[in-house]
């Protein structure tokens, strides 16, 4: 979502989007969603933890449960997603999520946490992982809503 100009910035940031293809399972899926990689083989699609491998949890994805929140891999679809159907998703850079806090604004700034929505959440619980910066103010978003953000799937950008 993101452009990628191909040149390097004169100075500052530009981390470039992991993309990767994955398979939606469990439900259809909206851009911006978060969704964790399944696996622990939740689905009945998905048989294995190969890579490479359509039916493998690295690449099927599903709505994060809670015990994703402390350990789980995440991404965000980049396009509406049909259940069962391939769709791209950022694994690790800037792109644009939902975000969604219960009271309140979300600032530029604020740590975003893995929880067991489809969102990613600025209400974070004590063990929650930190898996984005919001790059933009958020006025006070009771529902989900589309921000700029910088995302890692893989990496833990801290705790709660």
């Amino acid at each position: 979502m993101f452009g990628n100009s191909g040149a390097q910035l004169e100075i500052g940031l530009e981390p470039w989007p992991q993309t990767v293809g994955v398979m939606m399972r469990g439900g259809a899926g909206v851009v911006g969603q978060l969704v964790a990689f399944d696996l622990d083989l939740s689905d009945a699609a998905t048989t294995s933890n190969a890579p490479g491998v359509r039916s493998s949890g690295l690449a099927n994805v599903r709505t994060p449960v809670t015990a994703d929140a402390s350990y789980g891999q995440f991404c965000v679809l980049q396009d509406p997603a049909l259940d069962d159907g391939r769709v791209e998703a950022i694994y690790q850079g800037f792109t644009y999520a939902l975000v969604q806090k219960n009271a309140g604004s979300i600032a530029a700034g604020d740590p975003l946490f893995a929880s067991a929505n489809t969102y990613l959440d600025a209400d974070g619980l004590s063990g929650d992982k930190v898996i984005a910066r919001c790059l933009e103010a958020v006025t006070t978003p009771a529902t989900a809503v589309l921000a700029k953000v910088a995302f890692s799937g893989i990496h833990s950008l801290g705790v709660a």
